[in-house]
């Protein structure tokens, strides 16, 4: 059970990272932002933080990742150069985490930040994820991931903990980055299509559709491949 709070635990510090940097660049460009969603923007609210210009919404739904809401005119009468980097440093912040953890361990060979046990313990974890007792052509999903880094936690809390911070996110980091509606990369592939068209209407109203049609297909999806994972574990 502590195993399984270590890993939400730092699954919701790699999805506020995500998000506060890109509400951190929208408000350098003067993007008016009106919610921070920690947990994807469905209801119920489980809570609502209200600062001076904008609110930070918690949902129940923190596994499926969150979202930064930003007023459509300010959002689109903005540069293209600006979207692009707003919705870059999302994943930037996941990369730069993943770096740290990088440097925290080879930081080992001068015995300055992990011990020679858990950097040795650190490389047998990775190789267990990409090599593990899987098939090549399996996927690991976030149900083997959990097991994997259980297995690895109850062995070296540490490794286990730096881990699943590594895997998680590398993961957003490279989910995000995917030219998809709804994702940050699909963001930056219509939103330069969008600025092609100097923001027509029509094209802002394409981009809307297609990103909220997106979303739910990643909501249907996600519970779809978890379900699947379970029942393979199961049987």
């Amino acid at each position: 059970m502590l195993t399984l709070l270590t890993i939400l635990l730092i699954y919701v510090v790699t999805i506020i990272a995500h998000e506060l940097f890109h509400a951190w660049v929208a408000i350098c460009f003067n993007m008016k932002i009106e919610k921070i969603y920690i947990g994807w923007p469905l209801p119920p609210n489980i809570a609502v933080i209200k600062r001076k210009n904008y609110e930070i919404v918690i949902t129940p739904w923190i596994l499926l990742g969150g979202g930064v809401l930003i007023e459509e005119d300010s959002y689109w009468k903005s540069a293209f150069w600006q979207k692009l980097l707003m919705l870059l440093y999302g994943p930037m912040a996941n990369i730069i985490l993943a770096m740290l953890i990088a440097l925290m361990v080879l930081g080992e060979s001068n015995g300055l930040l992990v011990s020679r046990e858990t950097f040795q313990a650190f490389t047998e974890a990775i190789k267990l994820f990409l090599l593990g007792s899987v098939e090549a052509s399996d996927v690991s999903g976030p149900v083997e991931i959990a097991a994997i880094s259980q297995q690895i936690m109850n062995n070296d809390w540490l490794t286990g903990v730096l881990f699943i911070t590594l895997i998680l996110n590398i993961g957003v980091a490279v989910i995000n980055l995917l030219p998809l509606p709804g994702l940050d990369g699909g963001q930056i592939v219509l939103a330069g299509i969008c600025a092609m068209k100097k923001n027509s209407t029509n094209s802002i109203k394409l981009a809307k559709h297609l990103n909220i049609a997106f979303f739910y297909l990643y909501v249907l999806f996600i519970f779809y491949f978890v379900i699947n994972e379970i029942a393979g574990l199961i049987i």
